[in-house]
């Protein structure tokens, strides 16, 4: 019997080794974007973008600016797509509190686009941010 608990109690050391380390493999792997990673996420991204869909162009910016900020070029291009992303949307605002929402993301992001793009080793003119805060 006292073999019997001795095997059990090291099949299970083993199975909770085996889960913590296949618990956390993912998390390490999610927090370093790949190539492929950021090409498909820009091409959705720029693709959307440029047939104003705006909502969807969005989604996909989220996770470039989180993961690849200054992909594809070293610049703020993203920045600036996003920011005209919402600006697109407060455009088209069913109301005018909706309307407020989306400006207020847009003038968010502009406050945020040269420190971030700055800090990923990026180029950005800080000029032109600030006059994308004035809101044309």
């Amino acid at each position: 019997m006292r073999v019997f608990f001795s095997r059990l109690s090291a099949l299970a050391s083993l199975l909770t080794a085996v889960l913590l380390f296949s618990a956390t493999a993912p998390a390490h792997a999610q927090s370093s974007a790949s190539d492929q990673q950021k090409k498909e996420y820009y091409s959705l991204f720029v693709t959307d973008y440029r047939s104003d869909n705006f909502k969807s162009a969005l989604r996909s910016a989220d996770w470039l600016l989180k993961h690849a900020p200054t992909y594809p070029e070293g610049d703020a291009r993203i920045y600036r797509r996003a920011y005209n992303s919402y600006l697109g949307l407060a455009k088209n605002a069913s109301s005018d509190a909706e309307k407020r929402a989306y400006v207020d993301s847009a003038l968010t992001l502009a406050k945020r686009a040269v420190s971030e793009v700055r800090a990923a080793g990026g180029q950005v003119d800080e000029h032109t941010w600030i006059q994308r805060r004035k809101l044309r």
